[in-house]
């Protein structure tokens, strides 16, 4: 296994968000985590990064504890959290090339153009990010995973803002991705992910709400 959680505990502002989880991620496979909003799965995911500690249990990546394997592990990870992180004054293709050189990684032109098509980028391709739409300010942040070649995928909500076509798009883009040896971790509250051997899901159960 790449990745292996063993009854993790985690904590928030002080209370337990998850108790006991026990999960693995080998080559090819992807955990869809599910869960209603405040349920610990963005939590989970900046745990699994290395950006919060976890409280309880253990965490491994390539067989190596969590706190001696992070500079590895934050070096074969790819990560989008809920903001898009894009620079507005930048268009989409320098945006593009801007987060793929912060990932340590400079795509050739024809990748570069290559992946614009493929989401559907190249009209807009030259205009400022303050001029796209959420569902294109999604796809542009979201074009870099076609560009840069990280084991590890983390992404939270990645299908947030997409149309029904966007979001087709990049779950073939994921796919393709795990059939390379690939690994994935997306947190989703919706079934919005079609049934396949390679994705398994992980139901986070609603925390309490207080009376």
């Amino acid at each position: 296994m790449m990745l292996q959680l063993r009854e993790v505990a985690l904590l928030r502002d002080g209370h337990a968000v998850l108790c006991d989880l026990t999960m693995s991620l080998a080559p090819g496979q992807a955990v869809l985590i599910k869960g209603e909003n405040g349920s610990g799965k963005t939590t989970l995911l900046r745990t699994i990064c290395g950006w919060r500690p976890s409280h309880g249990g253990s965490i491994t990546w390539r067989g190596i504890p969590l706190d001696a394997a992070r500079e590895n592990l934050r070096s074969e990870l790819a990560y989008l959290g809920h903001q898009d992180g894009l620079h507005d004054d930048l268009s989409v293709r320098e945006n593009i090339s801007w987060l793929c050189a912060m990932a340590g990684e400079t795509p050739g032109h024809s990748d570069l153009e290559r992946a614009l098509l493929e989401m559907d980028l190249r009209g807009v391709a030259d205009k400022p990010a303050r001029a796209l739409s959420r569902g294109q300010r999604r796809r542009t942040a979201l074009t870099r995973f076609l560009l840069i070649r990280k084991p590890l995928w983390i992404l939270d909500e990645p299908l947030a803002a997409l149309d029904a076509q966007g979001q087709q798009r990049f779950r073939s883009c994921v796919m393709r991705h795990l059939h390379a040896g690939g690994l994935a971790l997306l947190s989703c509250h919706t079934d919005s992910w079609p049934h396949h051997s390679s994705l398994r899901s992980l139901y986070l159960p609603a925390r309490p709400r207080a009376i």
